[in-house]
């Protein structure tokens, strides 16, 4: 198995300490956000991946914009965080990992929810040059 199968692109590394019997809105829960984004070339032998990785601490309703995207520059948006689930939307429509690794390019996605401490993994919707994203969250406070 090759390295490109094994580290995804993007991790949204949301970063999460919920406190029992909750307390405040979550508009004021602050989450640590790391985007990981690997880029693919399903054409050129010796093609080395290219992965960028950054991390932000964002709130409900703050954007951040992915710094490698290789179309008009992907921006991702916390739209809610409520009972350890954050709810993200993406500004392009991504294609989402199946249940065995692969990609189903006729689904795509625009807006996700993942669980505190859950990693999911999307692809652009092309089948050879293009970027692998993962994200993990995790909610700080």
């Amino acid at each position: 198995m090759s390295k490109r199968n094994v580290v995804p692109g993007i991790v949204l590394s949301l970063g999460a300490l919920t406190a029992c019997g909750g307390g405040g809105s979550s508009d004021d829960v602050t989450v640590s956000l790391t985007i990981s984004e690997e880029s693919r070339n399903g054409h050129g032998p010796n093609y080395e991946p290219r992965t960028v990785e950054n991390t932000h601490e964002v709130k409900k309703g703050n954007t951040v914009a992915v710094d490698m995207s290789a179309s008009d520059g992907l921006e991702i948006t916390v739209e809610n965080i409520d009972d350890g689930v954050v709810g993200l939307s993406f500004s392009e429509e991504l294609v989402p990992e199946n249940s065995y690794g692969g990609y189903d390019y006729t689904s795509t996605e625009t807006l996700v929810e993942n669980q505190d401490g859950w990693i999911r993994t999307f692809s652009m919707p092309t089948y050879d040059v293009g970027i692998t994203y993962m994200f993990k969250v995790e909610i700080l406070a």
